[in-house]
């Protein structure tokens, strides 16, 4: 077998794959060598097409077609078998014939089957009574705030998937807001924007910003010439949230760095203002005119 040569036929349906396959094989065999044809196709015509050319499996010249559902129950048949072997505990303490969810009530004696599915077992079923409201985790929102703060520690941090910047190329940072389709003109085309404001990205590459509740906005960092560098998904923050990000799109599997950031000793610069007094850039409105 040390100079066998495969030879592989493959492609679309209907394109003579198993005529070609058949045909160089018998070709190959008449010249004296050994041949032995595998066909994974479901159809099983390899040995239709050697019976047309008069041949049938010889010392020279065999085929081998797999039956892959007989396989693939066989196959199945294991794994189930695998799964009683493993989990014969069941049986043991008599949890195999619990494969329902019931409604039980020990007052009545009521067992009551509410689901039940062949051949599965409903696990960690949840008991449905009426209950005291269980203690929440405390939060910093309060949904009487107007606003929320965002904050980076490092725009730098990023993947370079996603961007690549020079350290020190970002200056600032432009804060879109996505519009209300109901405040968008009729003539407008996708998705309203708005002008927030910007804010100074810092030396060591950290912002920090006020921005309005339940807002749908877009970060955009920006070069010393206002030309945009990278461009954020919508985010949003909660009614006096503070959301913080480590840098843009950073790698995941790494920590952040261990530092007090430039912004962070700042207030943050305050980007609220009443949606009366947010700058619409769109051509239909204010370059077309």
């Amino acid at each position: 077998m040390n100079d066998a040569r495969p030879i592989v036929f493959t492609g679309k349906g209907g394109t003579g794959k198993s005529t070609c396959c058949v045909s160089l094989g018998c070709f190959l065999a008449s010249q004296g060598r050994k041949v032995r044809i595998l066909s994974l196709d479901r159809a099983h015509s390899v040995r239709i097409l050697l019976s047309r050319f008069g041949e049938t499996d010889s010392d020279r010249l065999t085929a081998l077609e797999p039956d892959f559902d007989q396989l693939s129950r066989k196959w199945l048949a294991g794994i189930s078998a695998e799964i009683d072997r493993r989990y014969a505990y069941l049986t043991t303490l008599n949890l195999d014939r619990f494969s329902e969810v019931v409604r039980f009530s020990p007052g009545e004696g009521i067992v009551e089957t509410v689901l039940e599915v062949p051949d599965q077992h409903l696990l960690n079923a949840r008991q449905v009574t009426p209950r005291r409201e269980p203690d929440g985790r405390s939060s910093t929102v309060r949904p009487e705030s107007p606003s929320g703060k965002l904050y980076c520690l490092d725009v730098y941090e990023s993947d370079p998937a996603f961007a690549s910047l020079e350290r020190g190329s970002a200056r600032r940072l432009r804060v879109i807001e996505g519009m209300p389709a109901a405040e968008m003109s009729a003539s407008a085309v996708g998705i309203g924007r708005r002008l927030l404001g910007e804010a100074p990205v810092e030396e060591d590459g950290s912002f920090h910003i006020d921005v309005p509740a339940d807002l749908p906005v877009q970060l955009q960092l920006l070069d010393e010439d206002g030309l945009a560098l990278a461009t954020c998904d919508w985010i949003w923050v909660k009614p006096r949230e503070y959301r913080g990000c480590i840098g843009c799109h950073e790698d995941p599997e790494l920590t952040p760095p261990n530092r007090f950031v430039q912004a962070a000793g700042r207030p943050a610069t305050d980007l609220t203002l009443p949606a009366d007094r947010r700058r619409i850039v769109g051509f239909q409105d204010q370059i077309l005119p």
